[in-house]
């Protein structure tokens, strides 16, 4: 069985190359702080320049901001905004928190721009792609995809801005926002450290990066993994000083039977593994929404490959860039996406083969 090294491992592993030459300042004036927190599920990490010891509070309470969205947002915490609408599918509408109807609003945009290639209520159908135990995993049957794909339409949600309310249409609908969460997170985190005027940050959320300013070093330096590489083999390196970088991919959760891959990157239209690409690296400029932006952007144009993914981004988020490292290990990119990344020599898959558990 491989090891294909999660995104935030790879983040992990940068972060204290470049936080390890500033420990011995830790108790002087201004300095690089960092934390780690396990929290949506993932590894929350967070560096910034703080004035004193004191400013490293604020890296806690960005930390605490994306527990409490974790809370409002998760859809298996009882009481949780998802949670409490997932449960309703089919009834009358919920009352959800502002937070979580703005949320809504931007995700379904996304799905009806994406034409359903990026669908928030694809979760009936993750317990078919459960990905955590490889080794048990079976491809799901036909007539299951069958069952489930019916309840798999953002189209089916509803969301009424005025009275605050929100409601799935069908019995069994539910919503997870796996896809563009943990973005969300990263721009929430990063509007903490701005409001205590924090101007030179990195914050990492499972490998999705939201950064800005200068790192120790100069700009932030952030890895795209080689998708079919060994433990730590980097595919490329984005330098960056504003805004979000995040790379979606089939090696962060897969299994190989009988060679055919299945990972958790599905299409939400076919209920069938995407084949898009090996994996997508998508960066926005610095707004209030970078991080949620880019994260649901590597999705869609991971499952729609580069071909038909490029042009839907470029037309609908300004300055943003993507390269994409296609099934057969070609490197794709948009104008303006500089970083080299290098081609990935194709390699037949063992005849069963996992992501670690």
């Amino acid at each position: 069985m491989s090891r294909a090294l999660t995104r935030f491992a790879l983040a992990t592993l940068a972060l204290l190359l470049v936080v390890a030459p500033t420990a011995a300042h830790a108790a002087a004036g201004p300095h690089f702080a960092a934390r780690t927190r396990g929290i949506m599920g993932t590894r929350f990490q967070i560096m910034a320049w703080v004035a004193d010891d004191k400013g490293e509070a604020v890296i806690d309470r960005a930390l605490d901001r994306v527990a409490e969205l974790d809370r409002l947002l998760s859809p298996w915490i009882a009481g949780s905004d998802l949670q409490r609408l997932n449960a309703a599918a089919g009834g009358e509408p919920i009352h959800v928190d502002p937070f979580t109807l703005a949320l809504l609003q931007r995700t379904l945009a996304l799905c009806a721009t994406s034409d359903r290639a990026f669908d928030p209520t694809f979760f009936p159908l993750s317990a078919l792609y459960d990905l955590r135990d490889p080794e048990h995993f079976r491809p799901p049957s036909d007539a299951a995809v069958a069952r489930l794909l019916p309840l798999v339409d953002c189209r089916k949600v509803e969301v009424d801005a005025t009275r605050g309310t929100a409601r799935l249409a069908g019995h069994g609908m539910g919503i997870h926002l796996g896809g563009n969460a943990k973005g969300t997170a990263l721009d929430e985190a990063a509007r903490v450290l701005e409001a205590a005027g924090v101007t030179r940050y990195y914050v990492d959320g499972g490998g999705d990066i939201v950064v800005r300013g200068d790192g120790p070093k100069g700009p932030w330096r952030v890895g795209i993994q080689n998708p079919r590489g060994a433990h730590g083999q980097t595919a490329g390196i984005v330098h960056a000083t504003g805004g979000a970088v995040v790379t979606s991919g089939d090696y962060e959760r897969f299994v190989v039977i009988d060679g055919v891959r299945y990972s958790h990157i599905v299409d939400p239209r076919t209920g069938r593994t995407a084949h898009g690409c090996m994996s997508a690296t998508v960066t926005v400029p610095a707004g209030p929404h970078a991080g949620e932006v880019a994260d649901g952007w590597a999705t869609t144009v991971c499952v729609l490959g580069a071909e038909r993914g490029f042009p839907l981004l470029r037309a609908n988020v300004p300055g943003a860039t993507a390269a994409v490292i296609d099934l057969a290990g070609e490197v794709h990119k948009t104008p303006g996406f500089d970083a080299p990344v290098a081609p990935i020599p194709p390699t037949p898959p063992t005849p069963k083969e996992g992501s670690p558990r």
